[in-house]
């Protein structure tokens, strides 16, 4: 049984908790307040990637210090979805009807760009435009926010830190790595 008021929903995996991903769960909180309505981030653990290539991920952040994060950016409820083998084998529809309808109460669902979800990431931002069309919820997403015409990703951050550019690294994130 799920939560009963209906939810404005952040989706995803928050590696690092960078500026992009500060922006969607901050429109997401912003969109709940003005509608009356709960703002929820839902996020993973572990790292998706993590069992799915089966590579460890260089993690910009620990799951805690991930959860600080969020907390800082002021939603009323966080969910940290256990990644195992059955979260992974759902599909995009079983995903959406299960967790973000039954359990979570979406009323909208915010989510990045390149959002990918359900069994081997077959669903996309399209796809859950539909699902939300027939689900009764809406979808909005995320542009990338840019920095020098390129998209700010937890991936661009790895790399700057592979390359010792921690100031690029740090204007990302928001804060010191």
């Amino acid at each position: 049984r799920g939560h009963e008021r209906p939810a404005v929903v952040a989706v995803g995996t928050f590696d690092g908790v960078h500026l992009g991903h500060k922006a969607l769960v901050r429109r997401a909180i912003e969109s709940a307040r003005a509608n009356g309505l709960v703002a929820i981030v839902l996020t993973f653990e572990p790292h998706p990637d993590e069992l799915l290539r089966k590579k460890a991920r260089n993690r910009l952040s620990t799951p805690d210090e991930k959860i600080d994060f969020l907390k800082e950016l002021g939603p009323d409820v966080i969910v940290v979805l256990d990644f195992d083998e059955e979260l992974q084998t759902l599909s995009a529809d079983e995903f959406t009807s299960k967790i973000l309808v039954a359990e979570l109460n979406a009323s909208q669902v915010h989510v990045g760009f390149n959002f990918h979800f359900g069994k081997n990431g077959q669903g996309n931002v399209d796809k859950l435009k539909t699902l939300g069309e027939s689900k009764g919820f809406a979808v909005q997403v995320l542009s990338p926010v840019k920095y020098a015409a390129e998209p700010i990703s937890s991936s661009r951050i790895r790399q700057s830190l592979k390359k010792g550019d921690v100031a690029t690294a740090r204007f990302f994130l928001g804060r010191g790595y």
